[in-house]
């Protein structure tokens, strides 16, 4: 994770190689959105694929963390531009922002593991 100072629990996802390269550079995960968040005054509610780039555009690479509701310990990650869409794992290899999130089917509740430390 690397925290960003405009927003309390704003974020970008760096890969580990990249991190020690400084405050900025390096491959980020970024989202594929495409549009506006809203249309006609309403919520979109669409997926967008992700993909790792040394883009660093806030709109498709800011994210908020927030605590589950549901998992202790665990974290959720929502588009901070793009309200209502949370990065989800699909099974058996898929990783998107979901507009719309299928409980049974889509993880989108991710532990933290510092990896530096288990080693």
């Amino acid at each position: 994770l690397w925290w960003t100072p405009e927003v309390n629990n704003m974020c970008r996802l760096r890969t580990a190689e990249s991190a020690g390269q400084g405050q900025e550079g390096g491959l980020i995960l970024n989202f594929t959105m495409q549009g506006a968040p809203t249309e006609g005054g309403q919520m979109c509610k669409k997926d967008a694929g992700c993909v790792l780039r040394a883009n660093e555009d806030p709109r498709y690479s800011n994210i908020i963390a927030a605590a589950s509701p549901f998992s202790p310990g665990a974290f959720r990650f929502e588009g901070a531009f793009w309200p209502g869409h949370y990065l989800s794992f699909r099974s058996p290899g898929t990783l998107c922002m979901a507009g719309l999130v299928d409980e049974v089917k889509d993880i989108t509740d991710f532990y933290l593991v510092d990896y530096s430390a288990a080693y």
